[in-house]
């Protein structure tokens, strides 16, 4: 029998969210030209639509500066 490996297995990237886990919700109706083109940048930057909204809300609200660093600390604790 062949020696599986051990290591757990995640379902998520491991680029968490800094501020915690991702719970509340918020729906937003937008024309489908908008989704569209959220969707086409998203997988310009490899990334899913809720991520990359969720990066943009998080700027609008603390600043480019603040998340980059915020995301920069959830990856040094890896």
């Amino acid at each position: 029998m062949a020696k599986r490996d051990t290591a757990p297995m995640f379902s998520r990237s491991g680029d968490s969210n800094p501020l915690g886990k991702n719970t509340a919700e918020i729906k937003v109706l937008v024309p489908d030209d908008l989704r569209e083109k959220i969707g086409a940048l998203a997988v310009l930057r490899s990334t899913t639509v809720s991520e990359y909204v969720r990066e943009l809300l998080m700027a609008h609200v603390y600043g480019q500066i603040e998340v980059i660093k915020l995301k920069s600390e959830g990856r040094n604790r890896e």
